[in-house]
């Protein structure tokens, strides 16, 4: 009887090494899974920082291209100006 109780016994403390060296691994594990998460959730808040809506964008790029149509305007007016004052030569 002792000895089967010796051996319940070692067994149980065996299931516990095992169960530790489990957990460990499972840490471990988790770990670099929540530091990849973190890698993520940094990379998504630096795009956000960065990026602009829908709305700033659309007007940002009818202030420009109003700024490409003055300027082409202006090349063509110039352009015509100085062909009108050559041929008067």
């Amino acid at each position: 009887m002792e000895e089967r109780l010796e051996e319940r016994w070692r067994g149980h403390r065996r299931e516990h090494r095992m169960l530790a060296k489990f957990i460990k691994i499972t840490a471990a594990s988790q770990d670099i899974r929540l530091d990849g998460m973190n890698e993520f959730r940094k990379t998504v808040e630096d795009v956000v920082k960065t990026s602009v809506s829908r709305q700033e964008w659309e007007a940002g790029h009818s202030a420009l291209t109003r700024l490409v149509y003055i300027g082409v305007g202006i090349i063509l007016a110039v352009s015509a100006l100085l062909t009108w004052i050559l041929s008067k030569r």
